[in-house]
């Protein structure tokens, strides 16, 4: 039961993670990344390949638990990035939602992983 709960997880991650870094890397999302960190175009592409190097540890997590932690710790070191930048900008209540979530995400992954 806990594996489940620990592919749930890793998949929804990756589900939001990896599409993030596709759009970053493409430049179809930049301009909303730097919406929401007030950072330039470089720091876009920049993301997008952290993005993409969780999601590859994340990935080699289903067989490897350690990567699960290295992703899991990649992702919620992004999150805590942007909700910190979210907050110096003045974003409030709504804009916070999706990165806490996403968050949550990969402490629920770190938790399940360790018990499974």
């Amino acid at each position: 039961m806990l594996f489940v709960l620990v592919v749930l997880f890793s998949t929804l991650l990756l589900a939001e993670f990896l599409a993030a870094a596709i759009h970053l890397l493409a430049a179809r999302s930049v301009n909303r990344f730097t919406g929401l960190t007030g950072l330039g175009r470089r720091a876009g592409y920049l993301f997008g390949a952290i993005d993409l190097v969780g999601s590859g540890t994340v990935i080699l997590g289903f067989s490897v638990a350690v990567f699960s932690y290295v992703g899991a710790a990649i992702f919620a070191a992004v999150c805590l990035f942007v909700l910190g930048r979210q907050v110096q900008r003045g974003q409030r209540g709504r804009a916070l939602v999706p990165y806490s979530v996403y968050l949550s995400w990969a402490v629920l992954l770190v938790v399940f992983r360790i018990l499974a």
